[in-house]
């Protein structure tokens, strides 16, 4: 992670890893500093001409947004530069708001393989929520695009976030890649793999009665074996959501139906904000 450009500030996300965010909170008075250095890229590609690179098998770049600009694809030219490409796999974690620029497709064919980690938390209008300001529209068709064109090389993998809002509808992107998206072009499969979201939207802020319901579903494993209802922390939570919500006109309780109806109680009187 070398470069925090970005250009969302996806909910689960934060600052850390995203300009988008930084700036989000720069303009709404959250903060007065950007976070990080936009880009440590020059330090690298130091880093990478002093070490002996005769056994590397593989690297995995995360954002930011690893398709935005050209500093990833400058490191993996210089990857192929110092070190045998035919052996390594590269990793870009991507939002899939970008499309690969054709001339980096040969580029891609140097080595072992490229795999694109495209980060889909929904489908339609909960993916749109969740990884504000992008378009699922957009976003399909870059990956559609991206499967036609790249080399036999480039392989697919759905990486999801698991959190309270989306875990009632897992089995809907699910669905989602199997019919439109489990393959390459070559007959690879697509990896669909998923992480549980820390802090605000974790699980741990699930309702009783929201676990209760997926404790019956095929995902119940996912819930926090040490689960308790933290009252402090769910109205915590629900103000948080409700902030942004007001910031980015958008409305949880219609965007995710089923899992606002867990906390319609948190739902009628929000205690106030210390000041």
């Amino acid at each position: 992670m070398f470069d925090t450009s970005c250009n969302l500030a996806c909910q689960t996300c934060g600052p850390d890893a995203s300009t988008t965010w930084q700036k989000y909170q720069l303009q709404h008075g959250d903060r007065t500093q950007p976070v990080n250095p936009i880009s440590r890229l020059s330090e690298v590609e130091a880093t990478l001409r002093n070490i002996d690179l005769s056994c590397l098998e593989q690297v995995v770049y995360c954002g930011g947004e690893t398709l935005l600009g050209s500093a990833h694809w400058q490191v993996t030219e210089l990857l192929a530069e110092l070190a045998d490409p035919s052996k390594i796999t590269v990793g870009f974690q991507t939002n899939g708001t970008q499309q690969i620029p054709a001339r980096y497709y040969e580029l891609c064919e140097k080595f072992h393989l490229v795999k694109l980690h495209f980060s889909l938390d929904a489908v339609e209008d909960q993916f749109n929520y969740l990884r504000w300001p992008a378009d699922w529209n957009q976003v399909t068709d870059n990956l559609f695009t991206i499967k036609e064109q790249a080399p036999s090389n480039v392989m697919f993998l759905v990486e999801e976030t698991v959190s309270i809002f989306n875990y009632a509808y897992l089995n809907k992107l699910e669905h989602w890649i199997q019919q439109n998206f489990s393959y390459n072009k070559e007959g690879d499969t697509t990896d669909h793999t998923r992480h549980l979201a820390n802090g605000t939207y974790g699980l741990q802020n699930m309702t009783s009665s929201y676990v209760s319901q997926m404790q019956s579903s095929r995902y119940s494993g996912l819930i926090p074996k040490d689960h308790y209802e933290n009252i402090a922390k769910v109205h915590s939570m629900v103000r948080t959501i409700n902030l942004h919500d007001s910031r980015r006109a958008h409305n949880w309780q219609t965007v995710f139906p089923e899992v606002a109806e867990h906390y319609k109680h948190y739902l009628k009187k929000l205690p106030q904000s210390p000041r």
